[in-house]
């Protein structure tokens, strides 16, 4: 259509299944197509979270997983920012998975899990190998900072257990982890920055 759409990305972001899973069939049926906005069909299935889908999706060889749109955005980041838990794990086992994206605003997964308190998705990708837990995005915020500030305590402990996690990193005004915690009046996690 006019936005680039085809059958495969809207059936995709519609949810129909059974489309979806006949499109699949069809021979030379190329799945990582994009519309206008750079978003491809695995990308629409992991932001309306359609997890049949996205798991169809994923079995086809060749399938991107690393695509992103203008935006920046790929399906592991919208998994992340809607605490798809499924979606996000189905792609995390998938080989050659960049777990570091970021998107336009230079927020990664981690980033965004750590912010609307998805801790199983947060749990995920901290066990991935090469997960850059000190990202930044590009306000300053890191996942530490930003589950501070959120008051996600269940996954600042998290963070505060991985090797290398940077107590120190200021967002761009200057707030530190401990700041926020302060500030936020999150006296527990506050102590446990101070044993770090």
């Amino acid at each position: 259509d006019e936005d680039g759409n085809t059958a495969l990305i809207l059936a995709a972001y519609f949810g129909h299944k059974k489309i979806v899973k006949a499109l699949l069939k069809k021979e030379g049926i190329d799945v990582n197509i994009a519309d206008k906005k750079g978003n491809t069909a695995l990308m629409r299935a992991a932001y309306k979270g359609h997890k049949e889908i996205a798991k169809a999706l994923l079995e086809i060889k060749g399938i991107d997983v690393n695509a992103a749109n203008k935006s920046g955005n790929t399906a592991l980041i919208w998994a992340a920012y809607n605490g798809d838990k499924e979606i996000a794990e189905a792609l995390l086992e998938k080989e050659g998975i960049n777990v570091n994206a970021a998107d336009k605003d230079g927020n990664t997964a981690l980033i965004l899990a750590a912010d609307y308190g998805h801790k199983e998705i947060a749990d995920a990708l901290l066990e991935k190998e090469g997960i850059k837990v000190n990202a930044a995005n590009n306000d300053g915020d890191t996942a530490l900072i930003s589950a501070i500030r959120e008051g996600h305590k269940e996954i600042a402990d998290a963070l505060l257990k991985k090797e290398g996690i940077d107590v120190n990193a200021a967002d761009k005004k200057g707030n530190t982890a401990l700041i926020s915690a302060i500030r936020e009046r999150h006296k527990e996690i506050a102590e446990a920055l101070l044993e770090k």
